[in-house]
């Protein structure tokens, strides 16, 4: 018995010293390219988004906050992602593809992430979402991503279909994914890579594939009868590019890069939409609803012609982000965009629009994914703000402590130097100001006390041997770089690909 005591009181003081931390990233918002995003259909303010080094994200407040779904994920490759779709049946059920750009080795997956989750699930590893693309046209912009996964949802017998273009070629699957059918459009070897899939009023599918150049080389096929047993046609009169392809208002239009905006009638023209307005511009993106329609630019432009809005189905349109339309404060946070004055934005040259989203219920409220991560208007265009708020995606290398409270640094792929005052709640660019730092490890000892970031899967962040990681530190952790501890045993981890992960004591 008394040894039975003097266990439990161990028991009892060892978790009452046991060390817990909150996880957030910090103030590192966007950097890197954020390839698509979606809005759920079934829920208001929610959406997903999916990058290239930092990986999968959802938010549930409209944009002012966004958290990371890549729980079980080890590495960039297995986070890369070229496309996201909501389940149009269960509310915040999303669909990703998850591969990289240029790869000869069949690399991805069909991930799933479920309602109130932040596991990225594998949930079919037959197919990928990489591409045969050659080194040079991978880097272009606009990418070979968006619109590859498109969600049928028939509600007369509650079966929802998904459809998707992988490197295997335009598959099928009725059970949420785990088992696929193939639809009689492979992937071959002249076809390096795909640009838009998407459901039609008539139910057949449009599929497009990626061009081989600014001009030319894209190829679209009609799918009719995919719930079935599906045909496969080319479709006469396409423009040589298509970018894009989407349902608005029940009719579809198709963002056609240096052809413009097209609408394609029922009998199958392509009919050009305000062509003096789309001069000299690569239409990427075409999205909207309820009167609304929002089409999005992929390349820099001097004029700042990203994103145009028209409220007549097209015959005419407005540029929404000129200088004076465009803000640095970023929505959800008390602070100012760390990169206003230094990387592509819409107020400045060398933006691109990789993919719009637009609320289920507000056609006001547009996002666009693209260079450096995400923006958004919640007032039809007026006002448009970095929406992104914990996208974080800052290739780090090193981390440190300074030596005053609050004080850090670290250096980056891209912006070489970075440093804070507040612990990483704000922080800015100072490429020639570092000091020497000590060489990446993820093992570090401080006052008597180990800390590790265990490269587990999942990840664990031990302190003293006792693991203080949280759900969101599991799904934020994949490509953890190196580690610091500050005077006051906050904790920095730098992640290449993720900005810093800060845990704070309580």
């Amino acid at each position: 018995m008394v040894a039975e005591t003097n266990m439990l009181a161990g028991m009892l003081a060892r978790a009452a010293t046991r060390p817990r931390y909150a996880w957030s990233k910090g103030a590192m918002d966007g950097g890197g390219y954020c390839n698509a995003m979606a809005t759920d259909p079934l829920q208001p303010g929610h959406a997903a988004a999916a990058g290239d080094v930092w990986g999968e994200f959802a938010t549930r407040t409209g944009g002012d906050l966004w958290y990371p779904t890549m729980t079980g994920a080890t590495s960039i490759g297995a986070i890369y992602g070229r496309a996201v779709a909501y389940s149009r049946k269960t509310p915040g059920l999303r669909y990703f593809g998850i591969g990289v750009l240029k790869d000869a080795s069949n690399q991805g997956y069909l991930g799933v992430v479920g309602p109130n989750s932040l596991t990225l699930e594998r949930r079919n590893t037959t197919v990928g979402f990489s591409t045969y693309l050659p080194k040079g046209n991978a880097g272009e912009v606009p990418r070979s991503v968006g619109n590859l996964i498109a969600v049928d949802y028939d509600a007369a017998t509650g079966q929802e279909y998904v459809y998707m273009l992988t490197r295997q070629g335009l598959m099928r699957s009725s059970d949420g994914g785990a088992t696929l059918q193939p639809l009689g459009l492979p992937a071959v070897a002249p076809t390096l890579a795909w640009s838009a899939l998407c459901v039609c009023p008539d139910g057949s599918l449009l599929a497009a594939s990626f061009r081989t150049s600014d001009r030319a080389g894209s190829q679209v096929w009609r799918i009719t009868n995919p719930r079935g047993t599906a045909t496969v046609a080319p479709v006469p009169g396409a423009p040589a590019v298509v970018e894009d392809i989407a349902v608005v208002d029940g009719v579809v239009y198709a963002a056609c890069g240096t052809y413009g905006l097209r609408r394609i009638t029922p009998s199958g023209t392509w009919k050009a939409l305000a062509p003096a307005t789309f001069g000299g511009c690569h239409l990427s993106s075409v999205a909207g609803h309820g009167g609304v329609l929002w089409v999005g630019n992929g390349i820099g432009m001097t004029d700042h012609r990203y994103i145009a809005k028209s409220t007549n189905a097209g015959r005419t349109f407005t540029w929404t982000t000129t200088p004076a339309h465009v803000s640095s404060a970023v929505m959800g946070a008390n602070r100012t965009w760390w990169l206003a004055s230094t990387w592509p934005g819409l107020d400045k040259h060398g933006y691109s629009v990789s993919q719009l989203a637009v609320d289920p219920v507000n056609p006001n409220i547009c996002f666009s994914a693209g260079r450096s991560g995400i923006v958004a208007t919640r007032d039809g265009g007026r006002t448009w703000r970095p929406a992104m708020n914990g996208l974080d995606g800052s290739e780090i290398i090193q981390v440190q402590a300074g030596p005053r409270a609050g004080e850090a640094w670290a250096t980056d792929t891209d912006w070489k130097g970075i440093h804070t005052l507040d612990g990483w709640k704000t922080c800015r660019q100072v490429p020639h100001e570092v000091p020497r730092l000590h060489p990446p490890a993820l093992v570090r000892n401080r006052h008597g006390v180990r800390y590790e970031v265990s490269l587990s899967n999942p990840r664990r962040m031990l302190v003293g041997g006792v693991d203080v990681a949280t759900n969101y530190f599991r799904s934020a952790c994949v490509n953890p770089s190196d580690l610091a501890v500050s005077g006051d045993r906050r904790i920095y981890v730098g992640l290449y690909g993720g900005g810093v992960l800060v845990g704070h004591p309580h």
